[in-house]
């Protein structure tokens, strides 16, 4: 709806509901800069595999039994797989999410320019 709205209508506005607009624009920036920081990466994406790491080379080098440690091995190599497709799987939907937006806004933005014949002034 923001997007929707030109300057001069919302100077045309009451204070109060320009206030409102601006939080609005505010709270889909800040959700769009929020989505755009999931995209980018997740918290573990180092920290998983380098603890995986040293958890293993610290039984391994402590135990001359590895038959006892396939199990644990094991486990957690399935709980860093599982780990790291939720990782991979949170980015996806923050990318599909802002293309959404991204495409929401590209639809308005096109259904007045095809009104108007010219493109609507941007709110900046």
């Amino acid at each position: 709806m923001i997007d929707i709205l030109t300057k001069e209508q919302v100077a045309k506005l009451s204070p109060e509901q320009q206030e409102v607009i601006a939080r609005l624009a505010l709270d889909d920036a800040r959700s769009r800069r929020a989505m755009l920081e999931q995209a980018k990466s997740y918290r573990g994406y180092r920290l998983a595999p380098t603890l995986l790491v040293i958890v293993g080379s610290c039984l391994w080098f402590w135990n001359d039994d590895m038959d006892s440690l396939l199990p644990f091995f094991g486990l957690l190599v399935l709980i860093f797989i599982k780990f790291h497709v939720w990782g991979v799987n949170s980015r996806i939907d923050a990318l599909i999410r802002i293309l959404n937006l991204d495409s929401s806004t590209e639809g308005s933005n096109n259904a007045e320019q095809n009104k108007d014949g010219k493109a609507p002034p941007a709110i900046s």
